[in-house]
């Protein structure tokens, strides 16, 4: 589920892309992926005024998702690709330090909406030009009480699960 990128403009408009959390559920069960709406795709900020993506729980478990900030560069073929730190010119790192969002973490109950607001301080002397941003939510996995981890014949267990 994506949404397109935040675009910053003269006017500093910033458009807003959102990643749910299908492509980081490759660890997680398939109905923690798949029960997050979210609502818009595109999200375009003047700078004037923030706004609101709404996410909602369409499962029947409660659900608790990271929202996080991440950079994607579109390809000639119109794949994205991962930017690391590393990789990003001045435009990226300047359009992910502009985004304000909140909540960073939400706890969703099943069929319940909750709202992320956003929005952008574009610095003085900002250049011309397109920004972009992608939103990440990621399911983070119910944590397993200790208890229900019994070692067989008085050792111990470790179990990791990915995130």
């Amino acid at each position: 589920m994506t949404i397109r990128g935040f675009r910053i403009l003269k006017t500093c408009c910033i458009g807003l892309a959102t990643l749910a959390t299908a492509m980081t559920a490759a660890s997680m069960p398939a109905r923690a992926a798949g029960d997050l709406l979210v609502a818009p795709t595109r999200v375009v900020l003047d700078g004037e005024r923030g706004t609101e993506v709404i996410l909602n729980n369409i499962g029947s478990e409660t659900a608790t998702y990271r929202i996080s900030l991440e950079l994607r560069r579109m390809t000639a073929d119109g794949r994205l690709e991962e930017v690391t730190e590393e990789q990003a010119n001045d435009i990226e790192r300047a359009a992910t330090a502009m985004i304000r969002y909140a909540p960073r973490r939400v706890t969703l109950p099943p069929n319940q909406p909750q709202a992320i607001r956003l929005g952008v301080r574009a610095p003085e002397g900002l250049a011309d030009g397109e920004y972009r941003v992608h939103l990440l939510f990621r399911a983070v996995p119910e944590a397993l009480s200790v208890t229900d981890q019994a070692a067989p014949d008085g050792g111990f267990t470790i179990a990791l699960t990915p995130i």
